[in-house]
């Protein structure tokens, strides 16, 4: 059998005292420990306190490793705690919303619709528009911006690989 080696590439951020990896781990400098990260906010991006400043990890993966070419850092996959290189680019509102849109028609999130007491969950944004008697245009637009379709709360998450719902 060979055995498996695991590295990662770290780097210094350009402003702050910490160093990033390439995986989106951070370790302070002062002391050499890593940052513990936590979730904050309604989407659950993972955050980082360095020196008393909370950032998100996706930025500083971001300030470390990619050349600034649009406003916000975006989460390729729309999964807020993947925080890979990979994973994140700079771009604009309009793009995010575009990732998420192709995001949605490819399985990537998993959209529930829930009324009442009762869920269901759809891997594509084909599958819940049908399911509710819509385009899956017009079902992306409730889900981005209102949050419902008819009388049924419709919300996306990441989608879950392990099998588990």
């Amino acid at each position: 059998m060979v055995p498996i080696i695991k590295y990662t590439v770290w780097a210094k951020h350009p402003r702050l005292n910490c160093l990033v990896s390439i995986d989106g781990l951070v370790t302070r400098l002062r002391d050499g420990t890593k940052a513990k990260q936590f979730s904050g906010g309604t989407i659950q991006k993972l955050q980082v306190s360095i020196d008393g400043v909370c950032r998100g990890v996706h930025q500083l993966v971001a300030e470390t490793f990619l050349t600034k070419t649009g406003p916000i850092v975006r989460h390729l996959n729309d999964h807020p705690q993947d925080n890979w290189l990979e994973n994140l680019a700079y771009g604009s509102r309009k793009d995010n919303a575009r990732d998420a849109a192709l995001n949605m028609l490819k399985g990537n999130v998993q959209i529930v619709i829930s009324k009442e007491s009762q869920s269901w969950f759809f891997f594509t944004l084909t599958e819940a528009a049908s399911f509710l008697g819509c385009t899956p245009a017009n079902l992306h637009t409730y889900i981005e911006v209102r949050g419902s379709y008819k009388e049924c709360k419709v919300e996306k998450r990441a989608a879950n690989t392990n099998g588990d719902t």
